[in-house]
């Protein structure tokens, strides 16, 4: 990537920031990657209906990872050593530790991936994301990709002009995490029955990631001071 051809201005009468960045194919799917890894996952509730609870879950991987641990300590002491036992209880022990993250990550994962109406509105099901993606990179090798950053709100130009927040069934929830090479402008979709909410759907499409490379460094200090000067 040329960053020379990617910007960062600052209107100060309207208050404004404008970043202005270049994406091809590949690199708008990485960008779309890392801000799955860096979104908010609701955890899961204790307490579930049999076989589906939390606890249930985190029990039976720890009784198989102590049995698995056992065998592996057994062949250890025979000098013995089996990786695929070992394997095993790594993948008991750590999903017994984290079954809830780890089910709440892959979930939201698939919800994101899968969910046609909170990403693209469009009726056709074989219009998923990544697919209407490629088709919109098909037409066009390069993305220009604006954002407009106010102290109170965000927007940005999005790769399908025909999505629609009022499509959405209740107002998207924002979400803003500054790192020190990394700057994440979240969307969720609030997804539940009768009101509440049951879980959140990271809007791809109305989220943003800026990362310190993809910009000089006059540039990315000046989108830092003024973030903070906004109290973001």
């Amino acid at each position: 990537m040329n960053i020379e051809q990617n910007s960062v201005k600052y209107d100060a009468t309207k208050k404004q920031i404008t970043v202005t960045t270049y994406y091809d194919k590949n690199l708008y799917f990485a960008n779309c990657i890392k801000k799955l890894l860096w979104c908010r996952v609701k955890p899961l509730p204790n307490k579930l209906q049999g076989i589906f609870s939390v606890q249930f879950l985190r029990i039976f991987c720890l009784v198989g990872a102590i049995r698995e641990g056992t065998v592996l300590l057994y062949l250890l002491y025979n000098h013995n050593f089996s990786v695929r036992i070992f394997v095993y209880f790594l993948c008991l022990f750590v999903f017994a530790m984290w079954c809830d993250k780890i089910i709440c990550g892959f979930t939201n994962l698939l919800g994101t991936l899968n969910s046609r109406k909170p990403i693209i509105y469009r009726k056709s099901p074989a219009n998923r994301y990544v697919a209407g993606v490629a088709g919109e990179f098909a037409k066009s090798a390069i993305f220009k990709q604006e954002v407009f950053i106010s102290p109170s709100e965000f927007s940005v130009t999005s790769v399908f002009p025909d999505l629609r927040e009022d499509a959405l069934d209740e107002p998207p929830q924002r979400e803003i995490k500054i790192l020190k090479n990394d700057i994440f402008l979240l969307t969720y979709q609030v997804c539940g029955k009768h009101g509440k909410p049951a879980y959140l759907i990271l809007l791809l499409d109305q989220s943003v990631h800026f990362n310190r490379k993809f910009y000089t460094e006059k540039d990315w200090k000046m989108l830092i001071e003024v973030m903070n000067e906004m109290q973001y």
